[in-house]
This record gives structure tokens, C-alpha cells and sequence, in this order.
């Protein structure tokens, strides 16, 4: 507590007084880029890439920032183009008696060497190189990365005479402010529940006004950093990968705080009242994106800038979630109630972030002939409810597969197969799409239909499973999905009393495609 405390003192001493530069216009340039991928000894991360396009959608929305570059899964090589593109244009605004405000936002894969940016590495001395290069008057560089802290260190503090610090919405300050995410040796976390980073989905719940503890509608760094700090503490003090601490480095001259958004300025505004302690979730119509996390105790009033639109709130509560679905119009500044959601309880829920704890499939496809009954290639028809426990699922299903085959007399006949079956899957979601693999079992009913005659057998079976889903909305997704392994044909009945063993085993694969429903 001491540290973060003796943090943002620092902070605060460093953004120093004096007369802002009077006429000159300011031009906000910003460079956002997002990896969900990085060297082969990292796992692929699944918000990254989501979170420099919220990061860039409200520098649009609320920054002031006049051009943006967002770039989504790029090299180290195609980062130094856009910042060379980036200094020539900001030398054409200084040329013209602007200033400049340059940001620089990276969220993906790092280490204490750089950035890994899928098999490239951009080198933090490098990076620092460029960046320091484009000719501003200012410099914020934000990096949400594991071990990001090495991005501050042997920056030196310049501590001077305690000042009152206010926003103002001239530049007014010059320098440099490095804000990362963790410390030299911390691990960077994502959260399932924010759909985004720890610090970035803090930072930009600040951004949006829950940082303006002045109520002035404008968002300092300051104000920004200490907010985003905080709460990343508060939320991972209990994580299992460690607590992430975020870190700064600050060499700062000018008038006060440096505006880093105008919440105040928003189109429409949605207030939050509170009735009981806990944190309000604002996230997209489709549920897709989070776009806040604001804290509020019983009591307090708390109040955000959003665009037009409609949004889900939502809301633990000791019973359930609390829900409400909200429209903002243009100018309108709503005011939601606690008191006037609706509780859904946890019974119905899945353990995290609210979503549905179950997954129907129907699907179809093709599996290898039965060779006891020498048939030919089957179609299948799947129904199956998957339940999800967040990284593991248990599936039932059941197979309906169908076609012709050879008979005990050679004549040609119908082969049905009617299949109940029960798998252990582990999932790996990503952005937009997932990945399951695992085991099943299952007991195979087959039926052989000529004429007036009718013959079965019993089958036991042991699958491999691998799959992926992409959702095309948060209730429907595309699936496919492969299962191999062996067959075992134990018993077959012989018209019109008799059952005899005949054990077979033989080599089973199917392929099926379908689609898969939440609920």
C-alpha cells in the first residue's frame, strides 16, 4: 500500500505548474497495436487483439485523437513502417506551428528482450529509439505486456516542489510518460469475465469517466493511471497467476495533468445508482464486448460516457445477476436503478460472467463402413447438449447414422446404427472461435433391415475428439468436428431366437459439421 501510495506522489510531484503555450493547436496522433500471438514458447492470448480496438474505438470517441493507426496482428517490421509514416506526418504539423501528442498502446506478448509479435521482436531500446524519434511535444507510451515494467526502467523521476495540479484543455505539459502494465518480473493477466486485460479494461472504464473523481468531464494520465493501478491490484490479489502490479516512469514539464479524454463531451451518458456494493458490468447489445467495470458501493451515484445504442448492465448480487438492458438516445444522460433490474439466479448461470451453462449441437456427416455388417459409408445425424465447466465440457450425444449394407445372404439391406455416446472435452477459446479435443465412450445399436428380417448387433466404442466452433453471434456458432478410434461388435442376433458373439474390432472415424446453440 505504501508503494502505490509513494507511486502516484511521484506521479503527481512530476506533472509540474507553469504557463501553458498560448495559440497552438493540438494534433493527437496515436499508434494501437494488438497480438494475440507471440513466440512458440507463448500461448496464444484471447483478448489482446480485442483490446487495442476497444483502446482505439474510445480515443475516436473521447480522445480528441485526430489520426489513428490500428494494427491487428502485425510484425515487428510492419510496426517501424507505421511509425516512420507516423514521424513524417507529425514533422508536417510541427512544420505548421502545431503541437503534437503522440500515444503509443501495445497489447499483446512481451518479455524483458521486447515485444514478440507472432515470430518477430521488437527490442524495447528499439522501440524507445523510434518512438522518441517522431517529433512531439508530448509522449504517452502505454504497454500491457508480461514484464512491461522493463520499459521504465532507468527512466529517470523529476521530482519538484509540490504544485495543485488541473486539467487544462491546451497541451500545456511536454515530455514523456511510460505507463506499463506490470513490473519487470510479473505476468500480465486476462480476465474472462472483462473480456480484456486486467489494466486495459481498467484503464478504459477510467477513460469513460470512472476515473474523474473531480467531476470536471475530463480524464487526466494522473487520474487515469491511479485509477487502472488500483483496480488492477484490487482484482488480481487473489488470481492464481500472481498479483499484477502496473508501473510508470514520468519526465514531465507544464501546467498540470495531461487530458487524455473528455468524458464530459460524450453524446449520451448513463448513471449508475447503486443500492448495494459490487461492480456494474456495461457490455455491447451482442454481449460480445465489455466495455466498462464500474465499482460502486450502496449509495453512490457513478456515471459513464457511452455512444447512442443499447447495452446489457449486469451485476453480482448475493442471489443471482442483475440484468437490465438499456437505450441510450442521442443527449440523453439515463439514470439506471439498481432497484429496477432483473435478478436471474446463479442456478441458471455458468460460473463465469454470466453465461449460459449449456451448449446445444446438431450436426451431420460421414463415418467409416461397419465391417462386421460390410456396409458402405453411413450418414450420421448428432444431437448433443455439451455442459461447460469454463475450460472443460461434458457432452452427451446421440447418433443416428444410416446405410446400405451387404446381408447374412448377400442381399442388399439398410444399416441402422443408433449410437449413444459420452465425452470429456477440453476447450480453448479464442476471440471469435474455439478449440475442444478429449475422449469419448460410447455403445453402438445396430440394426439391419431386409425384407421381413431384421438383424442387430451391440457395439462398444473408444474416440478421440477434436473440434473447433466460430461464433457467428453470441447464442449461434458454426461447428465441426472429427472422432476416431476403435469399435468393438460384441453380440449380433440371429433370426429368429439365438444371440451369438461374434467380436469384431475395426477402425472408426466420422466427420461431422453442425451448429451449436446457447441458451
Amino acid at each position: 500500500m505504501m508503494r502505490r501510495a509513494a507511486a502516484a506522489s511521484t506521479l503527481l510531484l512530476a506533472l509540474v505548474a507553469m504557463a501553458p503555450s498560448a495559440a497552438a493547436a493540438t494534433h493527437r496522433v496515436a499508434v494501437v497495436v494488438g497480438n494475440n500471438t507471440g513466440h512458440d514458447a507463448d500461448a496464444p492470448l484471447v483478448y489482446a487483439e480485442r483490446d487495442a480496438t476497444r483502446v482505439a474505438a474510445l480515443l475516436h470517441e473521447l480522445g480528441h485523437f485526430d489520426d489513428i493507426k490500428l494494427l491487428i496482428g502485425r510484425d515487428a517490421g510492419t510496426i517501424l513502417a507505421a511509425l516512420a509514416e507516423v514521424r513524417a506526418l507529425a514533422a508536417r504539423e510541427r512544420a505548421a506551428s502545431d503541437e503534437v501528442m503522440f500515444l503509443f498502446y501495445y497489447s499483446g506478448h512481451g518479455g524483458q528482450d521486447g515485444l514478440h509479435l507472432g515470430a518477430s521482436l521488437l527490442e524495447h531500446t528499439a522501440l524507445l529509439a523510434e518512438l522518441r524519434a517522431i517529433p512531439s511535444d508530448l509522449r504517452v507510451v502505454i504497454v500491457d505486456a508480461c514484464e512491461a515494467g522493463a520499459f521504465t526502467l532507468g527512466k529517470g523521476m523529476h521530482a519538484r516542489s509540490p504544485v495543485s495540479v488541473q486539467l487544462v484543455d491546451s497541451l500545456g505539459t511536454t515530455g514523456e510518460a511510460i505507463l506499463a502494465s506490470t513490473t519487470r518480473s510479473e505476468s500480465a493477466q486476462e480476465s474472462e469475465l472483462l473480456k480484456g486485460g486486467f489494466f486495459t479494461s481498467h484503464l478504459l472504464s477510467g477513460l469513460r469517466g470512472a476515473a474523474d473523481r473531480n467531476g470536471d468531464g475530463v480524464v487526466g494520465l494522473r487520474e487515469a493511471y491511479e485509477y487502472a493501478h488500483d483496480r488492477t491490484v484490487s482484482g488480481t490479489v487473489v488470481s492464481a497467476a500472481g498479483l499484477q502490479r502496473p508501473t510508470y516512469a514520468v519526465e514531465l514539464k507544464g501546467s498540470g495533468d495531461v487530458p487524455l479524454a473528455w468524458p464530459g463531451q460524450s453524446r449520451s451518458f448513463l448513471q449508475f445508482r447503486a443500492r448495494s456494493t459490487g461492480s456494474f458490468l456495461v457490455l455491447s447489445e451482442d454481449e460480445d464486448v465489455v466495455l466498462a467495470e464500474i465499482p460502486a458501493t450502496g449509495g453512490d451515484t457513478q456515471r459513464i460516457a457511452l455512444l447512442p445504442g443499447s447495452y446489457w448492465i449486469k451485476k453480482r448480487s448475493t442471489g443471482g445477476i442483475l440484468v437490465a438492458r438499456v437505450r441510450l438516445a442521442e443527449g440523453v444522460d439515463a439514470v439506471l436503478d439498481e432497484a429496477q433490474m432483473a435478478q436471474i439466479p446463479y442456478a441458471t448461470l455458468a460460473q463465469k460472467g454470466g453465461r449460459p451453462p449449456g451448449l446445444i449441437t446438431v450436426s451431420a456427416g460421414m463415418a467409416t463402413p461397419i465391417r462386421s455388417a460390410a456396409s458402405m459409408l453411413p450418414m450420421t445425424l448428432e444431437l448433443g447438449y455439451l455442459m461447460s465447466f469454463d475450460r472443460f465440457g461434458l457432452w452427451w450425444s446421440l447418433a443416428l447414422g444410416a446405410g446400405p449394407s451387404g446381408g447374412p445372404t448377400g442381399d442388399s439391406l439398410l444399416m441402422l446404427e443408433l449410437r449413444p455416446q459420452l465425452a470429456l472435452l477440453w476447450r480453448r477459446p479464442y476471440q471469435r472461435w474455439e478449440l475442444f479435443y478429449g475422449a469419448m465412450a460410447s455403445v453402438s445399436l445396430y440394426y439391419q433391415l431386409v425384407a421381413d428380417q431384421q438383424y442387430s448387433s451391440l457395439g462398444f466404442g473408444g474416440d478421440g475428439v477434436v473440434g473447433f466452433s466460430v461464433w457467428m453471434s453470441e447464442r449461434v456458432a458454426i461447428t465441426a468436428h472429427l472422432e476416431t478410434g476403435i469399435r468393438l461388435v460384441g453380440y449380433q442376433e440371429v433370426p429368429p431366437t439365438s444371440f451369438e458373439p461374434i467380436p469384431d474390432e475395426f477402425v472408426h472415424a466420422s466427420l461431422s459439421v453442425g451448429v451449436r446453440l446457447r441458451f
